[in-house]
């Protein structure tokens, strides 16, 4: 064996990003708010104790469910049993008695995922099984966004690629969906991954194109949050690589229409599935209930349709909406802040810098408007879940934002030193 070969070349360069990334990921791990969105976390965990104790469930070929304990006041569901009281048996715990109400707002394919992977491994306690399972879903959001800043940094540059990394990983929007088993953020970051190796690997798209449609498909079938504003960061660098490069705007125009069509038939083709779920195999009716209880309600419905509990949300304005996502609490106004200061870093870099921003400020308008892209649609989903929706803002356009502005203080650096050089020859 050449033991040269060992410490030199491509094996210290794969252990290098190996201990990295396992390093993000325990930071990551650690980082998370651990009782963030819990509620919609137990329907996850719902599913997986139910098989790792093999409870008798009726899943009516739903991935997610509630598993509560009987006449059982205090405690809410099986979440609480976890991780508030440490119960050390479960299957005895529910021996005497349990319910369990499917979860139909989507087909909840991470459920049966992981209650696959609960037949499978071998882990008898639950609460090491859903740790485990926790920290897979960091790994997996860490190994995504590696591969997004690695593309970043071939097409526009260290910079960039840094403060894409460092805000999502320091964002606590970002780190605190990242374990949560509901919400499996590596799977909406997939798309624009796939779009910037459309960029970096112009003759191989044809062999990507099909992956836009998968991603999106496995992101509704995980549930259609959120789906407006990942499925325009598949395209995002595409655009701008269209206004940027004139002479390939033929090409790359196909590129972003290719990647749209299949993102479309993912979407399609996942709906379609969770109709004919949904209506027990008769697709047009599963497809009535759906318009009704997941369209209507969270975009546009008429709110004497529906629980007066809602009503508010299907009654605002469009705007009304918008203007919460721009100033409620904390969240609202440092997004308003950081718009303000990219946009005056902007017109800064024009007029004193001498720079040509038309790149910067094409990016900048397109992430936001995939940004909001998702307030505007489900209009009454993001007038009610301000607590969670925030991070739409991360999913590019923040990033962005904080980069425009580095990259400004860097230009002024720069001036300055060049400033200095002219006095110190002149002195």
């Amino acid at each position: 064996m050449d033991t040269d070969k060992i410490f030199t070349g491509k094996i210290p360069s794969f252990i290098v990003v190996v201990v990295l990334i396992g390093m993000m990921t325990v930071y990551i791990y650690d980082s998370a708010d651990t009782r963030f969105q819990n509620d919609s976390e137990s329907l996850a965990v719902g599913r997986i104790v139910a098989e790792a104790e093999g409870l008798g469930i009726d899943t009516q070929g739903y991935g997610l469910g509630r598993l509560s304990p009987k006449n059982d006041p205090y405690h809410a569901d099986i979440y609480s049993v976890l991780f508030d009281d440490d119960i050390d048996d479960i299957g005895r715990y529910y021996g005497r008695g349990y319910t369990y109400g499917t979860y139909t707002s989507q087909v909840g394919l991470q459920g049966h995922v992981f209650a696959f992977l609960a037949r499978s491994l071998p882990i008898d306690d639950p609460y090491i099984l859903v740790r485990c399972l926790r920290l897979t879903c960091c790994f997996l959001f860490v190994v995504v966004l590696c591969g997004i800043t690695w593309q970043i940094y071939k097409k526009y540059g260290g910079l960039f690629a840094a403060v894409f990394l460092a805000v999502s990983m320091v964002s606590r929007w970002t780190v605190d969906f990242s374990r949560n088993l509901y919400w499996v953020e590596f799977i909406w970051f997939l798309p624009m991954f796939l779009g910037l190796l459309c960029l970096n690997y112009p003759l191989k798209r044809k062999m990507i194109y099909p992956f836009f449609g998968l991603s999106v498909f496995l992101k509704c079938l995980c549930g259609y949050e959120y789906i407006s504003t990942i499925m325009l960061s598949g395209i995002l660098f595409l655009l701008l690589e269209w206004q940027e490069d004139k002479k390939r705007r033929r090409e790359t125009f196909a590129c972003i229409l290719s990647a749209g069509a299949f993102s479309l038939i993912g979407f399609i083709a996942a709906f379609s599935l969770h109709a004919s779920v949904n209506g027990k195999g008769d697709f047009v009716s599963g497809l009535r209930l759906m318009y009704v209880s997941l369209i209507q309600r969270r975009t546009y419905g008429n709110s004497v349709d529906f629980s007066p509990a809602i009503a508010d949300s299907l009654n605002a304005s469009m705007f009304a909406v918008l203007k919460k996502y721009l100033w409620y609490g904390t969240a609202g106004k440092f997004i308003l802040l950081l718009s303000i200061l990219a946009c005056v870093c902007l017109v800064y870099q024009k007029r004193s810098l001498k720079k040509d921003i038309r790149s910067e400020t094409y990016l900048y308008a397109l992430a936001f408007v995939s940004s909001i892209s998702w307030f505007v649609l489900a209009k009454a989903h993001s007038y009610i879940h301000t607590h969670i929706n925030f991070v739409m803002y991360y999913m590019g356009y923040a990033q962005i934002c904080v980069y425009i502005i580095v990259r400004t203080w860097f230009g002024v650096l720069h001036l300055e030193m060049v400033r200095t050089d002219g006095m110190q020859e002149e002195g």
